[in-house]
């Protein structure tokens, strides 16, 4: 009975703190990639996380990139990580009226949890070396690629088959 009301809140606390946060940034890389995935014909950009849903897309919304988001896998999906990155694939098979093959799907993470997840599901991962695991630790779960960081745009591109 009380949970839309907490979550409105939290949502309002959140912007609040957003829109004060001289600190917050895109990484490098990030808006060109989110661009060009948006613009083809043959790609979808979705976000997978552990936040709410409501959460990931008013951090989103703050810095101008909700609007590239059309499906995600969140932190309110019960379960495990996978079980959401499961629940966002099906949503868009069904968008889309097609079966994805696992090979054309690929999960962008900075942890090794983000590795594991697109291994269960059967999909490509690339890591990235902007979060809290360093680089070391990332290589030693085998992504299928990796990048300190997402700069060089044409080569994350090329990793994706774009």
């Amino acid at each position: 009975d009380q949970l839309p009301k907490i979550v409105r809140h939290y949502q309002k606390v959140l912007e609040d703190v957003l829109a004060n946060n001289k600190e917050k940034r895109i990484l490098p890389g990030v808006p060109e990639l989110l661009k060009t995935i948006h613009h083809s014909n043959s790609s979808e950009n979705a976000l997978l996380t552990s936040n709410l849903r409501i959460g990931a897309m008013t951090k989103l919304n703050s810095m101008g990139l909700g609007d590239f988001f059309k499906l995600g896998g969140f932190g309110d999906e019960p379960g495990e990580k996978w079980d959401a990155a499961y629940a966002c694939i099906r949503e868009a098979e069904e968008m889309y009226d097609t079966v994805f093959s696992r090979d054309q799907i690929f999960l962008i993470g900075d942890s090794v949890y983000d590795i594991e997840c697109a291994a269960k599901l059967g999909i490509k991962s690339i890591a990235v070396g902007t979060g809290w695991t360093d680089a070391e630790s990332l290589l030693a779960h085998k992504p299928d690629h990796f990048f300190p960081d997402l700069s060089d745009t044409k080569e994350v591109l090329k990793a994706i088959d774009l």
